[in-house]
């Protein structure tokens, strides 16, 4: 898989972590190819280009965090002629912000902030960068295929390079009352996706709760939220099925 590559790739599947791409690259068809940048005693990001349900995609482990992520973006989208007809699906694991979210829940970003953005002293919203849209918003027509699948619920996700917490969680509901969950790699992954035009959608399960409850109702082993999430993200390539994605709005 090299950069310039004049194949289409529709879907790119983008995961923070191995345990999070595995479900993924398990189900890829035989023949599969593993692309790697970085160096194994530094930083590594993994790029896996297979077959999955009748789509050609690349598996994407960026590495936690929002610049991991952002930057695994940027390059796996050089692997495609026009960025604008692929498809950017964020799959994983994600904090449940909303205080009806359930560990378990698939949520469905399609808006997306920085929760530690803050230049609301020169007018802008909170979690806006600076001379970028007030969010990210996902594709319309990945977003209506997504709200299809069962189960999940769908609205704006906001991430940030620190957890929430017990200590931070109401700050945090007060100033995003609108957020049903937190990450640490959607808002980077569609601020690229935003200079590109290219559409993206997330799709992750909640491992944990926001707030100050803890013990094993609150809490999900990580593997088995990454398996609903991509069990998720299988259906919502069954549904988007063989036709282009619309272009990001």
């Amino acid at each position: 898989m090299q950069a310039g590559d004049n194949t289409c790739v529709m879907i790119f599947i983008q995961c923070a972590m191995a345990m999070e791409a595995a479900p993924f690259v398990d189900q890829l068809e035989p023949g599969a190819t593993r692309h790697i940048i970085g160096h194994a005693d530094t930083h590594q990001q993994v790029f896996t280009r297979g077959t999955l349900r009748g789509h050609d995609v690349v598996v994407v482990e960026s590495g936690i965090g929002l610049a991991n992520a952002a930057s695994a973006t940027a390059r796996a989208l050089t692997f495609v002629e026009d960025p604008a007809t692929a498809l950017v699906v964020v799959a994983g694991t994600c904090g449940g912000l909303d205080e009806e979210a359930q560990v378990g829940d698939v949520i469905v970003g399609t808006s997306t902030v920085y929760s530690s953005a803050d230049a609301t002293e020169f007018g802008y919203a909170p979690g806006q960068i600076p001379q970028m849209p007030p969010e990210y918003t996902a594709g319309q027509r990945a977003a209506a295929c997504a709200a299809r699948v069962e189960g999940v619920c769908a609205g704006q996700v906001i991430s940030a390079d620190s957890f929430v917490t017990a200590r931070t969680v109401h700050t945090v509901r007060t100033r995003f009352p609108a957020a049903l969950a937190t990450d640490m790699e959607t808002a980077g992954v569609a601020q690229v996706c935003f200079g590109t035009r290219t559409p993206w959608i997330s799709m992750r399960a909640v491992s944990d709760l926001c707030g100050p409850q803890a013990g094993q109702d609150f809490h999900m082993d990580g593997d088995k939220a990454a398996r609903i999430s991509a069990a998720a993200v299988c259906e919502l390539l069954d549904l988007i099925g063989g036709t282009q994605v619309d272009q990001a709005q």
